[in-house]
């Protein structure tokens, strides 16, 4: 049974993730994350007129790759790093792209955003989700 997730919902989540962008720093970057990162990647560094960068970590049979860029619009030290992802699921590639950002950008403070997620989760910077993951597959109207 698959968690249907509506362009109303989409729609509505972008605004408040907006809104909260707004309320922190002028000089955010987006780092969203390679594939279901992109659309909310996109939209945020629109609507907040930031620069988007494009991480990549994908897992095959449980193994990985290593995390590397797809795009880099070149970060900037200081710049607050916003973490995009449609969906934390393990948590393994969120955690392994915060050890890269960490690693290569000390100076950046970094900050999760993601649509789903769990409670459960802990990370090594803040946060923020709006839904709780519903432990089940979930269908992006918008984009699958």
């Amino acid at each position: 049974m698959k968690h249907i997730y509506s362009f109303n919902d989409y729609s509505k989540d972008i605004n408040i993730i907006t809104e909260h962008l707004k309320g922190l720093y002028r000089d955010i970057h987006i780092v969203a994350l390679y594939r279901g990162g992109l659309p909310l990647g996109v939209a945020l560094s629109n609507r907040t007129n930031s620069p988007l960068s494009i991480l990549n970590y994908q897992r095959y049979n449980g193994e990985s790759n290593e995390v590397e860029f797809i795009k880099n619009s070149d970060i900037v030290s200081s710049q607050l790093l916003i973490v995009v992802d449609d969906l934390i699921d393990e948590g393994i590639t969120m955690t392994k792209s915060i050890e890269f950002l960490q690693k290569n950008f000390p100076n950046n403070p970094i900050e999760i955003y993601t649509i789903f997620g769990k409670k459960q989760l802990q990370f090594s910077v803040k946060n923020t989700y709006l839904r709780e993951h519903p432990s089940r597959w979930v269908h992006f109207e918008p984009w699958e």
